[in-house]
Formats: structure tokens, sequence, C-alpha cells
């Protein structure tokens, strides 16, 4: 499993299976976020921008949620060998063994799978409904219509691996033929070895569909001739409580034109060098898998998406909050001019009082000096007065 990175990547880092660190030729850091495999690109982050005000809630909602995502995955601490991630898709494909249009396959989880050492490679295609799983085998190196040509999907539906496959174990394998054949497989936990851990279940009470082709026609990764296989498989056979489940998937050629016992048969499997035995005849379909510890993950990713939904709800009420917040600020710039204003104008009434008190007593001593003087006055007149009344009275006695 890989994501495609960005185009100006120069140095990437997986931090988990949602987010990636990149730095671009001017070099600057950036993280970026998909929603599923089809890397639809969510959002990406200036490393520095991060810690401003601006971005964190949002960066840290979607790191929380990359996290959730990447957890979600291998039970009881096992470990991850692959993750692939199927979306909900309302665009149910027609199980024919071909591209039955150009956008049959389109709005799903699509993973090249390439042979370390032949190239031979498929495309694995991911999706799901409310009641099937669409697996979607592209043989597009497979040129040659052999009879034993087939391939198949496995199903760990509690993603509790082990060496033997369990009663939570289940196989669906098709044989394009012709005849088309079609089996499915228990795992039952006993036996020696992870091919003896399998038994077959001739009656099945669960719905499923496959079916094989032989085309080239409206598929966009090879339009010569090939072979092309298709599931439609009940979720009834599963424990839908779960979002992840083991997965393993595998399709093997068995090449035309040389006489067994010197046949060759190419493998492919996913998830790549996981292990599976590439046997001679397809009616020993159940030695191929290996052991379910080795098998990947799918992720089923309507609860990631609801997860994502919830990180856009975060998100718009963060913008609500930042944009209230900036007009909180911009009232509080307004507030503080009036409020200085209102500061200044008190200094200016306080200057003026202290002013109008200095005057006051001024003032009022200046006042109560005067009326000193003038009671001084008074005073004095009254004594002249008299005095001079007496002086005068004397001296009318005296004559």
């Amino acid at each position: 499993m890989s994501l495609i990175l960005p185009r100006d990547c120069v140095d990437c880092h997986s931090i988990n299976h949602l987010l990636y660190a990149s730095r671009n030729n001017s070099g600057a850091t950036w993280f970026h976020f998909y929603t599923s495999m089809n890397d639809r690109e969510v959002r990406k982050f200036r490393a520095e921008d991060i810690m401003g005000r601006k971005y964190r809630l949002e960066f840290f909602v979607l790191l929380l949620l990359s996290y959730i995502v990447s957890n979600a995955t291998r039970a009881q601490g096992l470990p991850v060998n692959g993750v692939a991630y199927v979306p909900y898709s309302h665009n149910i494909p027609k199980i024919d063994g071909l591209w039955t249009t150009p956008q049959e396959w389109t709005d799903a989880t699509m993973i090249k799978v390439e042979h370390t050492s032949t190239g031979w490679t498929f495309y694995l295609g991911l999706k799901y409904n409310g009641t099937h799983i669409f697996v979607l085998l592209d043989f597009v190196s497979d040129k040659t219509p052999s009879t034993h040509d087939f391939g198949g999907v496995f199903f760990d539906t509690k993603d509790d691996g082990g060496n033997l496959a369990g009663q939570d174990d289940f196989g669906f394998v098709i044989t394009p033929g012709p005849p088309v054949l079609t089996s499915i497989f228990q795992g039952t936990r006993n036996g020696n070895t992870t091919g003896e851990a399998w038994t077959e279940i001739f009656i099945r009470p669960y719905d499923e569909l496959y079916e094989g082709g032989f085309s080239g026609v409206n598929d966009p990764y090879e339009s010569e001739a090939h072979r092309i296989m298709e599931f439609a498989i009940s979720r009834q056979w599963f424990n839908e409580v779960e979002i992840h489940y083991g997965f393993y998937a595998f399709v093997s050629d068995r090449h035309s034109g040389i006489p067994w016992p010197n046949s060759t048969r190419t493998l492919v499997e996913w998830p790549m060098d996981a292990g599976g035995k590439n046997i001679e005849y397809e009616i020993w379909a159940q030695e191929v898998p290996p052991a379910p510890k080795r098998w990947g993950d799918i992720v089923f990713y309507e609860d990631i998406n609801a997860l994502y939904t919830t990180y856009i709800g975060l998100n718009n009420n963060f913008i609500k909050l930042e944009n209230n917040y900036a007009a909180l600020l911009e009232n509080d710039t307004s507030l503080q001019s009036a409020f200085n204003q209102l500061e200044s104008n008190y200094d200016s009434l306080s200057k003026s009082f202290n002013e109008l008190q200095t005057a006051y007593f001024h003032t009022t001593y200046l006042l109560y000096s005067l009326l000193a003087i003038t009671i001084i006055l008074a005073t004095l007149i009254v004594y002249l007065t008299k005095s001079h009344q007496k002086r005068t009275n004397f001296a009318s006695k005296a004559v």
C-alpha cells in the first residue's frame, strides 16, 4: 500500500496512513492529510503556521483523526502488513468479470500490486455498500486465457491473526475457466499446515457472486485483453460490528503452452511478499494463503468519513469562534480607545480641579485675611470713636 505523495515532495516521511510530511524545493516543511487511498488531499499546512493561532485547532483535529484511523487496524497488537481504506459507494458494479463502464470502479480504492521479481501486476479494487463488499482483481499482466488461471480473496473477520485460519476466517476463490468454478473456504484452526486449517463450504448460507472475464475494454490500466475477476460478497459473512478486517488477495496465472510437469505459474499477492504458496492446480487453492497473521487489513471508510465530517463541523465552529474573537478584538480596540479618551479627559478634569482647588485655597486665605483686617479696622474705629467721645465729654465738663 502506498499513497501518491505530493508532486513537489523532495523528502517525504509517512507519519501514519493518512498523514504525510514533505519538504518542497524551497525547503519549507508541509503536512498533508488525505481522505482515502484515492489520495484526495484534505488539507496541507506549513509547519511554521501550525503553532499560530489560525491553524492550530484544525491541524490537531486532523492529526487526531489520522491517529484514530491508523490505530483501528490489527487487533491485539498484531503487526500491520498493509492497510487499504475501503470507501462507501452507491455505484454498484456489475459482476461480470469486465470493466462494464469506464466509471465502474473509479470510486473504489485502487492498489497497484506488483510482483517484486517478475514485475507481474494486478490492480486490487475495493469498495462497499450497506449489503456487500465489492472486490476487483484486474490482472493486467495475464494476457493468456488459461483454463487454470484463478484468484481469490480471504477475510479474517475478527482481525485476530494467528498461524492457522479460524472459524471467523473465510476465503472466496474463482477459476474463470471456462467453465467458471467458485469455492468458499472457512477456517477450522486445526491441522499442521496453513492449508490443512481450511475446509470447503458446500452449503452457502449467504449471498455471494463472483465472475471472471478476459477483456481490456473500458479498462484504464490495460487496453489489451487480460484476466479480470470481480466479487460481490454479502456482509452477512462478516462481523458487521467491526470497521476493519484482516484481508488477503491473490491472482495466479498458469502459463499456457508449456505442458505439465514443466508448466510454470506466477502468483501475485497482496500484501506483497506475504508468503503465499505458488501451487500447481487450482483445486488446492486453500494452500495459497499464508498464516492470517501475515495478511493485511481493510478499513471501512464510512466511519472515517464520519470522523472527517465531525472534523469539518469542528473546523467550521472554530472559524466562527475565530471570527467572533476577531470582532471582540475589534470591539476591544474601540473600547480601549474610548477608555483612553475618557482617561485623558479625566486627567484634564483632575488637573483643572486641582487648579480650582488651589485657587479656592488662595481665595479663602485672602478672604480670611481681608476679614481679619476688616475686624481689626472696625475694632480700631470703634476704639477711636469711643476715645474721641470721652475726650469730647471731658472737655465739655471742664468748661
